[in-house]
């Protein structure tokens, strides 16, 4: 579990290719001494957040869900308004979604994912290939796979949080706020961190009558409401 040979991560800047002014603090997880774990524990929760039930978040796996999300509901949107349905788009993205989430909220929202797994998808752990990292439903059936239940991957993010250490200039420093770009267990985290409210925009939406299509992917968001 615990490699001696590994290290904490050195930070680096990655410079975005739309802005060449502005960076990524890239946080590479490669050497860590709990790398293992880790890599095991982010497919598994990956696989649980792809699983969410309909209606508890705008999350997207894969871009190519993008198209399928959006035909979806035009359709459920003609069926409810009629053929003379029009659409309003708002397009942007969710700032600073690593770097500043709260630590206590990623916390809260990973047990709120993992309830919604257990209740909606009727989900109680997952098999993951150590090599491939191949996942599947239900108990591991063969060498080589890890049986991760829904209560580790829990445990495992709260410990990450609070042991973020990195390397900064021969110190030894803590990251207090958001999950590190370069980890396996941060998608997973920054993900779900933002589905409670999208849960409560749906509802609030569906209560107001008028059909919507809700896609993120990432901190790529797109909201269309239909009138």
């Amino acid at each position: 579990v615990w490699d001696d040979r590994g290290s904490f991560p050195v930070p680096y800047v990655l410079p975005k290719s739309k802005n060449l002014a502005k960076g990524r603090p890239i946080v590479p997880y490669t050497l860590h001494y709990l790398r293992r774990v880790y890599r095991v524990i982010g497919a598994a929760h990956s696989f649980a957040v792809a699983r969410l039930p309909e209606g508890a978040s705008f999350n997207i796996m894969r871009t190519s869900d993008f198209a399928m999300r959006v035909q979806q509901g035009v359709q459920e949107g003609k069926k409810q308004i009629g053929e003379g349905l029009a659409w309003k788009c708002t397009m942007g993205d969710v700032s600073n979604m690593y770097t500043e989430l709260d630590h206590r909220a990623i916390d809260a929202a990973v047990i709120w994912g993992l309830d919604q797994n257990k209740h909606g998808a009727r989900l109680k752990s997952v098999a993951v290939d150590r090599r491939s990292r191949a996942t599947h439903k239900g108990r591991a059936w063969g060498l080589g796979f890890s049986d991760v239940a829904l209560e580790r991957i829990a445990e495992v993010s709260e410990f990450d949080n609070q042991f973020m250490f990195v390397w900064i200039k021969g110190c030894l420093a803590r990251q207090v706020h958001g999950c590190p770009m370069g980890s396996n267990l941060s998608p997973p985290k920054a993900m779900v961190t933002c589905s409670p409210p999208e849960e409560e925009w749906i509802q609030t939406a569906t209560r107001a009558g008028l059909p919507f299509i809700c896609v993120r992917y990432m901190d790529d968001v797109a909201v269309f409401v239909g009138f």
